[in-house]
């Protein structure tokens, strides 16, 4: 889960997304993302699917699996 973390961090710092706007576009609050960006809690599948088409990444590459 760590390379998820890390790649979504990348993606939001490249494309300067805020995470307060990350948060609002997903329709979760600031503390929740924040959680999930810090590993305390873990992104489910859906939710993964959910910010792979809003930073315009596949799914493969938020998981490590691809370039």
């Amino acid at each position: 889960m760590k390379i998820t973390i890390t790649r979504i961090n990348k993606v939001l710092q490249k494309k300067k997304i805020s995470q307060v706007e990350f948060a609002k576009a997903l329709g979760l609050s600031e503390s929740a993302i924040s959680r999930y960006l810090s590993g305390q809690r873990h992104i489910n599948i859906k939710l993964l699917v959910t910010i792979a088409k809003y930073l315009n990444v596949s799914a493969d590459y938020l998981l490590g699996i691809g370039e």
